[in-house]
C-alpha cells in the first residue's frame, strides 16, 4: 500500500504541553548524571541472539572497568539464565566491585517480584525496579485497568518491595535502593502521572539515609513527539512532583530538564529504535569540558567487545565511536585539518593544551584512543592535503605545494583504478615508488665531485693567499647508472645542482630546475636532509617533481634531481622502436617477425594500456611504433605477409599469411588493435608494361622523381607529438581510369595479381585505432584507408613516417634523422633530408 496523500485522517499529533515559562532551553550542564547501563539487561533482551553466560561476565566486567557503578544486570523472573547470571555475581568472590550496585527488573507481579528480590539476596549493593504501563492505551487495551486500578497495584507492589528488602531483618546486609517506572510515561497524561508517582513515593515511606532516594525513571518507551516536547513533560513533572530532594529522576537524555540520573546502552542498543546511547552523551559532555566520570580512553576495545558480544556492528558513521567519524575524504576537509594540525604545531601546542582552532574535529582523536592516520582516509575525491598530511605522519616529508598537487594526481589515479581508497602504507608506498625513494632503475648516482674552476679566476692571486671560490663556476664530474649502464659525466654551473644540470645534457636529459626545497628530518646525529627539486623540460610547459633524501644535503639534491629525471624519462609514453628493418629478403623473414614481435609485444600492449585509446576517437597524431620499414614486395615472398594478429591471451603476434588483406571497411577497430595502412610509392623504373596482367598497374607513370623529404612536427590533442615525413611524390592517373580506392590501393582484395609484384617499395606503417587524421587537403578520411580527393592530378604526401612520441613540447631527438636517413635508403634521399 502506497503512503497516504492525506495522513492527518489516519495520524494524529501529538499534543504538546502549554509550559510558558520553560527553563529547560536557558540550562547549562555543568557536572555529569548518574549512569546506568541497561546493556546485559534491555540490550540484551533485544538482541537476535542474546549473549551467553561467559559474553555477559566478560561484558559486565567491561562496564565496571569503565567507570559505571549502577548496571542492571539482569530480568530474573524472566529466564533462568538471567536468575543464574545474577546469583554467579553475586556468590563470585570480588567479582562485583565494592562500590557497584547491581539493578534487577521485575513487572508489578507479586510473585515475579519475590523471584526477583531473591535473585540479588546477599549482594552488597542492590536497585529493585519495578514498572507498570500508564498510558491510556495500555491500560485500556493491553490490561484493561482503570486510572485508580492502576495506581492501587502500583502502590501494592511497591510496598510489597519494602517489605523484602528494606524492612527484611534477614536482607540487612545489603544496601538496597528502589526505582519505579511509569512505563509509556511520554505517552501519559502528565498529571496522572505524576498521581502515580506520588503515590509510589508515599508508600515507599521516608529515607532513612543519604543516598536512599527514591528513583523515580521517567521512560520514552516510544517516540511520539520531538525532543522538545519530551524535555517539557521532564520539567513539568520535576516542577510538580514535590519533595524534590528525596527523588532522583531518570530521564533517557533530559538533564537539562532536571533529570539527575540517565539509563541507556553503549552505542544505543535496545528494543526497536533502541536506547540512548552512553558513549555519545559520556563524550558530549567530555568535549564540553565536563568530565562524564566514565574513561573511554581506549574506545576501540570497547567497540570490539561490543560487536564481539551483540554480534551487532557499531556503525561506522555512529557518533564518535564510528570509523569513519575522524575520517576525512574530500579534499578540502582534509586541507583543513592538516593546516589545523600545522597551526598547532607552529604554536608548540602538546595533546594536553587547550584544544580549539581545528576544523571538522570537536574532539582530539587521541583522547578516546584513536591515532592521527584514521583521520585521512584517501580515495578518488581526495586531494593534496590528505595524501600531504598522510607522508608528514609517516615519513616526515613536508612537500611543497606543488608536489602536493603532482602526487595527489597520482594518488587519484590509483584509487580509481583499484576502485578504492588506499590505506596510509599503500600511499608511502606508491610515493616512495613514484620518486625512486629506494631504487632508481634509470639514473643512479655511483660517486661524484664537486669542484671550483679555478681556471677562470677572474683575478690573480697574490702570493701565499688562497682564492676565494664564492665566485667561481662549480663542476660536477661524476659516475652515473644510467639505465643499469655506468657513464662518466662532467658539466658545469654554478652550483652543484646547475652543473649536474648541464652533465645530464650528454645523456639526453634537458632540464631547467624551477623550484628548490629542502628541510631537516629528525635531530641530533640522525638528521637527515629531504630535497624537492621541481624541473621543467626545456621548451616545455610541463613539470616533473623529484624527491632525495640523504645524510649530506647536496647529495640528497643531486639525488632528487636524479629522480626528476627519471620521472621525466618514465613520464613520457613508452618509446618506439629505433631499429628500422629496411630491405627483407624471404629469408629474412622470420628473424623479421621475430624482431617486430618481441618489440610489440614489450612495448605496444603497454602503449595502449596507457593512453586507453577510444574506438572513434580523433587520433590526431596518434601513437605510432617506429616499425617503419620499406619492404621490396618483389623480393619478398607473395604469401609471406607481416601482419599482427591478437590472441586470446592479449598478446600481440606477427604471423604468416597467404597475400596482402585488410580490415573490411567500416569495421570499428578495438582500442589496442593494430591496422595497417599501405600506401604506394612508385619509383619510374619499377613501372614497366612487362608485367602482364596487372590491370590497374597499367598507364600509371611518375611526373616527378621524389626530391625531398619534409620533416614536419605536429602536436596533438594531448600535448603529445608525431614526427612525419612525406615524400613529394607526383602521381598521374590516366584519365578516366577509375579514382575510385579499389583503382590504386593495394591489398584492397586478395585477388589482385600485382599485390605483391609491380609496385616496388611498399612503406608500411603500423598506426592506432581505425581513424587517420588528413594530412593535406589532397587527403580525405575513409574508414581509416586515405583516397584521392580529385580524378586527375594528384600530390601524394606518402605517410611514409617514423614517430617519435615526445613529452609534450619536447623536442625530437636528432637520432631520429639517422634512423630515417636509414630507413630511405631505397629512395637514395638520405642526404636530402630537409626540415620545414
Amino acid at each position: 500500500m502506497p503512503m497516504l496523500k492525506e495522513p492527518w485522517k489516519k495520524y494524529k499529533p501529538f499534543k504538546p504541553l502549554h509550559l510558558p515559562n520553560r527553563q529547560w532551553p536557558n540550562k547549562v550542564i555543568d557536572k555529569a548524571p548518574r549512569w546506568l547501563s541497561s546493556c546485559l539487561r534491555d540490550g540484551n533482551q533485544s538482541l537476535p541472539d542474546p549473549m551467553n553466560g561467559e559474553e555477559k561476565w566478560r561484558y559486565f566486567k567491561m562496564l565496571c572497568d569503565l567507570g559505571y557503578k549502577e548496571i542492571e544486570v539482569s530480568f530474573p523472573s524472566a529466564s533462568q539464565t538471567d536468575f543464574d547470571f545474577t546469583r554467579r555475581l553475586i556468590e563470585t568472590p570480588g567479582a562485583v566491585p565494592d562500590d557497584v550496585f547491581l539493578q534487577v527488573l521485575s513487572p508489578c507481579r507479586p510473585d515475579l517480584i519475590c523471584r526477583t528480590v531473591e535473585s540479588v539476596r546477599g549482594a552488597k549493593n542492590a536497585i529493585i525496579h519495578i514498572y507498570l504501563a500508564t498510558s491510556e492505551c495500555f491500560r485500556q487495551v493491553v490490561f484493561g485497568y482503570s486510572e485508580e486500578q492502576t495506581l492501587e497495584l502500583a502502590v501494592e507492589c511497591t510496598k510489597l518491595v519494602r517489605s523484602l528488602t528494606k524492612d527484611n531483618p534477614d536482607a540487612s546486609g545489603t544496601r538496597w535502593q528502589f526505582e519505579f517506572s511509569p512505563e509509556c510515561f511520554s505517552d501519559t497524561y502528565p498529571d496522572y502521572a505524576l498521581r502515580v508517582c506520588r503515590a509510589v513515593k508515599a508508600a515507599w515511606g521516608p529515607n532513612g539515609e543519604i543516598g536512599d532516594q527514591v528513583i523515580l525513571n521517567l521512560p520514552a518507551t516510544v517516540e511520539l513527539s520531538t525532543p522538545n516536547v519530551y524535555a517539557d513533560l521532564v520539567e513539568y513533572f520535576c516542577n510538580n512532583i514535590g519533595d524534590r530532594e528525596n527523588v532522583i529522576l531518570t530521564t533517557i537524555v533530559d538533564v537539562m530538564a532536571g533529570a539527575d540520573r540517565v539509563e541507556g546502552c553503549l552505542f544505543g542498543n535496545g528494543e526497536r529504535t533502541g536506547n540512548v546511547d552512553l558513549v555519545t552523551l559520556a563524550l558530549n559532555l567530555y568535549t564540553q569540558g565536563v568530565s562524564p566520570h566514565i574513561d573511554f580512553s581506549d574506545l576501540n576495545s570497547v567497540i570490539e567487545m561490543v560487536e564481539s558480544c551483540t554480534k551487532i556492528p557499531v556503525h561506522q558513521r555512529a557518533p564518535y565511536g564510528g570509523s569513519l567519524v575522524c575520517a576525512a575524504f574530500s579534499g578540502s576537509h582534509q586541507d583543513a585539518i592538516k593546516k589545523g594540525f600545522q597551526n598547532r604545531q607552529r604554536q608548540g601546542l602538546s595533546s594536553e593544551d587547550p584544544w580549539h582552532g581545528m576544523p571538522y574535529l570537536p574532539l582530539d582523536p587521541q583522547d578516546i584512543g584513536r591515532n592521527y592516520e584514521a583521520i585521512i582516509r584517501v580515495n578518488s575525491q581526495s586531494g593534496k592535503g590528505g595524501t600531504a598530511f598522510i607522508l608528514q605522519a609517516k615519513l616526515q616529508l613536508d612537500l611543497p605545494r606543488g608536489l602536493q598537487v603532482a602526487f595527489s594526481k597520482v594518488v587519484q589515479r590509483r584509487t580509481e583504478e583499484l576502485g578504492r581508497e588506499l590505506l596510509a602504507k599503500e600511499i608511502t608506498q606508491l610515493f616512495e615508488t613514484t620518486y625512486f625513494l629506494h631504487e632508481n632503475p634509470h639514473f643512479s648516482l655511483v660517486d661524484y665531485s664537486i669542484t671550483p674552476d679555478r681556471s677562470q679566476s677572474p683575478i690573480p692571486l697574490a702570493l701565499g693567499k688562497t682564492q676565494d671560490t664564492k665566485d667561481l663556476i662549480r663542476i660536477f664530474e661524476g659516475v652515473i647508472l644510467v639505465d643499469g649502464k655506468e657513464c662518466k659525466l662532467r658539466g658545469r654551473g654554478n652550483g652543484p645542482i646547475s652543473s649536474m644540470v648541464a652533465a645530464l645534457k650528454k645523456v639526453n636529459i634537458d632540464l631547467d630546475v624551477h623550484d628548490y626545497k629542502e628541510h631537516a628530518i629528525g635531530e641530533g646525529r640522525g638528521v637527515k636532509a629531504a630535497s624537492y627539486i621541481e624541473c621543467k623540460p626545456t621548451g616545455s610547459k610541463q613539470t616533473v617533481w623529484g624527491v632525495g633524501i640523504h645524510e649530506d644535503v647536496v647529495q640528497s639534491s643531486l639525488i632528487a634531481l636524479l629522480s626528476a629525471a627519471s620521472n621525466f624519462t618514465t613520464s613520457r609514453p613508452i618509446s618506439p622502436t629505433h631499429q628500422p628493418v629496411a630491405t627483407a629478403a624471404p629469408q629474412d623473414t622470420p628473424s623479421v617477425i621475430s624482431v617486430l614481435e618481441q618489440k610489440a609485444n614489450a612495448s605496444l600492449d603497454d602503449l595502449a594500456d596507457h593512453h586507453a585509446f577510444q574506438a572513434g576517437e580523433d587520433v590526431l597524431g596518434e601513437l605510432y611504433l617506429d616499425l617503419c620499414h620499406t619492404i621490396p614486395f618483389q623480393r619478398l615472398h607473395p604469401h609471406h605477409d607481416l601482419v599482427y594478429q591478437r590472441s586470446q591471451c592479449g598478446q600481440l603476434h606477427l604471423g604468416d599469411r597467404p597475400a596482402l588483406q585488410h580490415p573490411a571497411p567500416k569495421r570499428e577497430l578495438r582500442a589496442a588493435e593494430i591496422a595497417e595502412l599501405d600506401t604506394m610509392v612508385v619509383e619510374e623504373d619499377e613501372i614497366t608494361t612487362a608485367d602482364a596482367g596487372v590491370p590497374h598497374g597499367e598507364g600509371m607513370e611518375l611526373a616527378q622523381r621524389p626530391s625531398r623529404v619534409e620533416h614536419h612536427v605536429e602536436a596533438d590533442a594531448y600535448g603529445r607529438r608525431r614526427l612525419l615525413l612525406f615524400p613529394d611524390v607526383d602521381l598521374r592517373l590516366p584519365n578516366g581510369a577509375s579514382s575510385s580506392r579499389r583503382a590504386w590501393t593495394p591489398g584492397w582484395t586478395s585477388s589482385r595479381p600485382w599485390q605483391a609484384g609491380v609496385l616496388g617499395w611498399v612503406p608500411r606503417c603500423w598506426y592506432m585505432n581505425a581513424s587517420w587524421r588528413r594530412t593535406s587537403s589532397t587527403l580525405t578520411q575513409s574508414d581509416g584507408w586515405i583516397s584521392p580527393s580529385s580524378k586527375t592530378w594528384w600530390l601524394f604526401n606518402t605517410v611514409f613516417l617514423s614517430v617519435q612520441v615526445t613529452n609534450e613540447d619536447a623536442p625530437v631527438p636528432t637520432t631520429d634523422h639517422h634512423i630515417l636517413a636509414t630507413a630511405l635508403k631505397s629512395w637514395n634521399l638520405s642526404e636530402k633530408i630537409t626540415k620545414t
